[in-house]
C-alpha cells in the first residue's frame, strides 16, 4: 500500500494537502500520515479574504470547487458576490502599513462568487475533523521538526521553505497592526491581495525532487517569514500547493494503482 507523509511547518498547508489527497484519490489503498509538530504557533489569527478569480487558472480548479467550497469546507466559508475595496485614511499608529482599507461586499454563494472570507482556525477545525473520520488518515505527532526524517513511508511528501532574503523579520507583527478593532464594532479581515501587495510579498514556486523511494516538494522564491505567514493565513496558497502534489500525483497513479476521483 501507498503510504503519502505530509509534512509543514504549518498546519493549515499540511491539512489541506493532506485532505485534496484524500477526497482526489478516495479509494482506501493509500494510506497518509499527516505529521504535527509540537512547536504549536500561539499567535492570534484574523479573519482572512482571497480572491478566487485566479483559481480557474489551476489544473485541479473544478476539483477543488467541488471537494472543498462545495464540501469540506463549505461550512467554514463566507461566498461573496462582489467587492470593493475603500480607504480609510491614515490612522495615527506607528507600525506599517497606516493606511487603511475597508471591504464592502455583496454575499454570493458556493456556485457564484468572486471571493471568499474564512477564519483560519476555523479552517483548521473542519479539515482536521474530516481526516479524523477517515480511517486511512493518520497523524503522528514529532516533538520537533528534525523528528521528521525519522518517518520511512513508501512516498514522502515534504516542504521547505527557499533561500531567505528575509525583507521583513516579522509579517505576524505587520499584519496585527492594521487590526485595532473597537469594542462593538465587526471583526477585522485581513485582505490578503492587498496585503501582498502592500508588503510586497511575491507568490510561491514549487518544485520537485523525485526518486524511486522519495518525493521532496520544495517552495523557491519565498524567504522563511513569507512561506510562514502564507501557510499560516492565506487559503490560496494552500490550494496552490495542493494543486502541484495533486498535479504530480497523477504522473504515478498508475504506478502507484491509484484511481483519481470524479470530482
Amino acid at each position: 500500500m501507498p503510504t503519502v507523509v505530509v509534512s509543514h511547518s504549518q498546519a493549515l498547508a499540511a491539512y489541506l494537502v493532506a485532505a485534496s489527497l484524500r477526497l482526489y484519490f478516495p479509494s482506501r489503498n493509500l494510506k497518509i500520515i499527516v505529521v504535527e509538530s509540537l512547536d504549536t504557533n500561539l499567535t492570534s489569527q484574523p479573519y482572512c479574504g482571497i480572491s478566487t478569480v485566479s483559481n480557474q487558472r489551476l489544473v485541479h480548479g473544478d476539483f477543488f470547487e467541488n471537494a472543498f467550497f462545495r464540501g469540506v469546507l463549505q461550512s467554514a466559508l463566507s461566498f461573496l458576490g462582489s467587492i470593493q475595496l475603500h480607504s480609510l485614511g491614515r490612522r495615527n499608529h506607528p507600525d506599517f502599513p497606516q493606511n487603511q482599507h475597508g471591504i464592502r461586499a455583496t454575499i454570493g454563494s458556493p456556485d457564484q462568487h468572486i471571493a471568499l472570507l474564512y477564519h483560519p482556525q476555523i479552517l483548521l477545525h473542519r479539515l482536521r475533523q474530516s481526516l479524523l473520520a477517515d480511517p486511512s488518515v493518520t497523524f503522528l505527532s514529532v516533538p520537533n521538526r528534525n523528528a521528521v526524517t525519522q518517518v520511512r513511508a513508501d512516498l514522502y511528501i515534504t516542504f521547505a521553505p527557499g533561500e531567505g532574503n528575509n525583507k521583513m523579520n516579522n509579517l505576524d507583527l505587520t499584519a496585527h497592526s492594521c487590526l485595532c478593532p473597537v469594542e462593538g464594532s465587526s471583526a477585522p479581515v485581513l485582505w490578503l491581495p492587498l496585503f501582498k501587495a502592500t508588503t510586497q510579498m511575491f507568490e510561491a514556486i514549487f518544485t520537485n525532487t523525485l526518486s524511486s523511494s522519495a518525493l521532496e516538494i520544495h517552495t523557491v522564491n519565498l524567504n522563511n517569514n513569507e512561506i510562514c505567514f502564507a501557510s499560516r493565513y492565506d487559503l490560496n496558497h494552500g490550494i496552490k500547493a495542493c494543486d502541484y502534489v495533486l498535479s504530480i500525483m497523477d504522473g504515478l497513479a498508475a504506478r502507484l494503482g491509484l484511481v483519481p476521483s470524479m470530482l
